[in-house]
């Protein structure tokens, strides 16, 4: 699966419609969008990262 992170929101949709297209077990996921924080108030923000 090809994804461009720079355009990633953090949606979860290129997760889900990796389960569905490989119909995975319950509680399996081959592809994750990794969520996190950076800085301190008022300089601070989120990142996402696609791993597929």
């Amino acid at each position: 699966m090809l994804i461009d992170a720079s355009t990633c929101a953090g949606c979860d949709a290129c997760t889900m419609a990796c389960k569905y297209q490989n119909a995975t077990p319950s509680g399996m996921y081959w592809c994750k969008v990794l969520k996190g924080e950076y800085g301190e108030y008022p300089n601070s923000g989120q990142t996402v990262l696609p791993i597929a």
